[in-house]
């Protein structure tokens, strides 16, 4: 049973006996599954892991990005209390989500959020359809929406899905989520952009170097220099939703 640390083919190798693994969570890429299938070794997760956890924290950071709380916390603790300096701050109900990957965090996402939001779509190639939110071409989501939150797993399939073509596509007062695996977006595009002003926000919660590359024991702190490490908290006021 792991979580964290990584299961490589020398562990595989070091561990003849061992007949299969259970990863302790949804996504399993911390795990070498196509070498363990190879040596007759069985692969498991957990799919119902932390559901209710991981969709509070989206909305978390949906509430945090739209109502710009961070960005007041720091004005406040500056002591400025002009009001323009937040401005504008719109409607929750006049805003659109995109959810990227209609599984169960995705669909719990989307539960919560629809009291809240305009419009919920979504982009998912394994799901048909939707009680209450509507489907669209990947392409099309970027385009249009004030707010994306991804929930796929990371696969050969996913690496850099939202890559530089797709984040230059989005409006330029929208929002970006990603609770689900550092990998599927293209972190260095999406820094750039996010400095150039041509994206509003995001609210990043995974690395691209993601937890399941740490060496046993030890965690990855991104270095000083790293570029999330320097951003600044700033506000968009000629860029209204709508």
């Amino acid at each position: 049973m792991v979580q964290y640390v990584p299961i490589t083919p020398y562990v595989i190798d070091s561990l003849p006996e061992c007949q299969g693994y259970v990863r302790n969570g949804i996504g399993y890429n911390n795990i070498d599954a196509e070498y363990a299938a190879k040596k007759g070794k069985y692969v498991a997760n957990v799919p119902d892991y932390c559901i209710d956890e991981v969709s509070n924290h989206s909305l978390a950071m949906l509430l945090a990005l739209n109502r710009k709380l961070v960005l007041t916390h720091n004005l406040v603790v500056q002591g400025n209390y002009e009001f323009k300096a937040i401005c504008p701050i719109n409607r929750l109900y006049d805003i659109t989500l995109g959810i990227v990957g209609m599984g169960r965090i995705g669909r719990q996402l989307a539960v919560k959020a629809r009291v809240l939001v305009k419009r919920i779509v979504y982009y998912d190639p394994y799901v048909s359809q939707h009680e209450f939110a509507e489907k669209v071409e990947l392409d099309k989501l970027c385009k249009i929406l004030h707010n994306i939150s991804l929930h796929v797993p990371l696969t050969p399939e996913t690496e850099n899905l939202i890559n530089r073509g797709l984040l230059k596509k989005m409006r330029p007062d929208a929002n970006i989520i990603n609770t689900a695996r550092g990998g599927t977006i293209d972190e260095k595009a999406l820094i750039d952009l996010l400095k150039k002003r041509k994206i509003a926000g995001a609210g990043i919660d995974v690395f691209e170097k993601s937890p399941y590359e740490f060496k046993i024991r030890k965690v990855y702190i991104p270095p000083k220099d790293h570029p999330w490490r320097k951003f600044k908290v700033r506000n968009y006021p000629q860029y209204a939703q709508n």
